[in-house]
């Protein structure tokens, strides 16, 4: 995060849902990873933008993934219609390392983030709301996995 501006207003800045599709699912066997395997007609990872792109308080999301994966994801965005900006990233070798990258895609200090597993598509407007809650209450960013937030003086390395 670099700039101190405030995108949205005073009382509400920007929200970003950071999306971390870096892995390679090495634990499943398949040449397919898991955020790319087909569910009821859906890639996983599709399963997860859409509810972000459905959700109010979501203003902006950052798709980090593999940069061997391009096929993947050209497949995976031709079926989503983005009715906000998404911006993309590649990942680093660890989940902490993609994040960093994530974070250092946003252009303000006074940015709300929520980040988000690809694999895990079962994420709902429930959760969102919980995390939002945690971000309202003087969190920067909030992990909807580990219920970890961070604050901006908190080291992610």
């Amino acid at each position: 995060m670099k700039s101190s501006k405030v995108t949205m207003s005073e009382n509400h800045p920007k929200t970003y849902g950071v999306i971390l599709a870096g892995g390679i699912g090495e634990r499943m066997k398949s040449t397919t990873p898991k955020q790319y395997q087909r569910v009821a007609g859906k890639m996983v990872a599709q399963y997860v933008i859409e509810t972000m792109l459905a959700n109010s308080k979501i203003d902006e999301i950052i798709y980090m993934y593999n940069s061997q994966h391009q096929d993947y994801v050209d497949q995976l965005m031709s079926g989503i219609y983005a009715t906000k900006p998404i911006k993309f990233g590649h990942g680093a070798k660890t989940r902490n390392e993609t994040t960093c990258a994530a974070l250092n895609m946003i252009d303000d200090d006074l940015s709300h983030v929520l980040i988000h597993d690809a694999v895990r598509p079962f994420m709902d407007d429930d959760i969102i709301s919980r995390c939002t809650q945690a971000l309202n209450r003087g969190y920067n960013a909030v992990d909807t996995e580990s219920s970890v937030g961070f604050k901006q003086e908190d080291s992610v390395q």
